[in-house]
């Protein structure tokens, strides 16, 4: 009976492995292949010694495979290998993207990591956290993220790692977004209080200088009035004339926040008439002089 050498020796643990893959055996009197016939046995090694137990790679630890076969006159030949299931592969991390309030605490909140074999290793993680404009990222052990307060809104960039605990110790990353919304209404600001438009001017002229004059101020980002988030909706008198503009946003929050702005129109020219009036009437009282 013959075991290959290639045969595996270690088996990752939840992997699948054939026991009797790479075994074989021939009749030395026959030639004929007694593969077939070999039977085996498993013990695995628990507490000092070997005790009988099933072939699993949903258990680790380390079995001793026996094999056995009968030639074609009745001779027993045995042959045993040591099998080790093992979990040397990265750890699995769970983790979403979330969004959370200003000013709550934990970045680790549903996050786990375990061993493909069951350990848990979320207390074993390393965290990363680049807040919203800074550069670079700020390294956090578990009990220190778990403390960790999301202090200004905005998009955070967060990166969990763990390592395995046995050789060669590899590591599993995982990275997720946490969008922290404001608790504060957003703030409409405007250049003008007033805003003057051209006699002639249309709806979409009006709508588009008072854009023009609009800021808004989204627990610390920055909104233009041009933004499609900014709606502009005119306010007429019963002549139809534009008289004001609501402005209004949607916070981050959730709160929708409005603010009224006055327009107004220019006065149309009249200057032109005036002066040709003028230079009509004065003309006429220079022929009347002549005469």
């Amino acid at each position: 009976m013959t075991v290959a050498k290639k045969k595996a020796k270690t088996a990752e643990y939840g992997t699948s492995y054939n026991v009797k893959s790479g075994v074989t055996a021939k009749d030395k009197i026959t030639k004929k292949s007694l593969t077939k016939n070999i039977t085996y046995t498993t013990t695995k090694y628990v507490k000092g010694k070997y005790r009988k137990a099933k072939f699993s790679t949903k258990s680790l630890g380390t079995y001793r495979i026996k094999y056995t076969v009968k030639s074609s006159l009745g001779v027993k030949t045995t042959k045993t290998m040591v099998v080790r299931v093992v979990d040397t592969l990265a750890p699995v991390i769970t983790a979403k993207n979330r969004t959370v309030k200003v000013n709550t605490a934990n970045a680790v909140t549903g996050v786990t990591a375990k061993m493909r074999s069951g350990a848990n290793r979320t207390s074993a993680m390393t965290v990363k956290i680049k807040a919203p404009g800074a550069s670079a990222y700020t390294t956090y052990t578990y009990a220190k993220a778990k403390a960790y307060k999301f202090s200004k809104p905005g998009q955070y960039a967060v990166q969990y790692s763990v390592k395995n605990t046995n050789k060669p110790y590899r590591a599993a990353t995982k990275k997720i977004t946490i969008t922290v919304t404001g608790n504060v209404n957003a703030q409409i600001n405007t250049s003008a209080e007033i805003v003057t438009v051209p006699a002639a001017s249309t709806d979409q002229t009006v709508i588009n200088a008072v854009r023009a004059v609009v800021t808004i101020n989204d627990n610390g980002t920055v909104v233009a009035g041009t933004n499609t988030t900014v709606t502009v909706v005119l306010v007429k008198d019963q002549a139809g004339t534009v008289t004001a503009a609501n402005v209004s946003y949607k916070g981050k929050n959730g709160v929708t926040v409005t603010k009224q702005i006055k327009v107004q129109f220019e006065q149309a020219t009249t200057g032109t008439t005036e002066q040709q009036t003028t230079s009509t009437e004065s003309t006429a009282q220079h022929s009347s002089k002549e005469s």
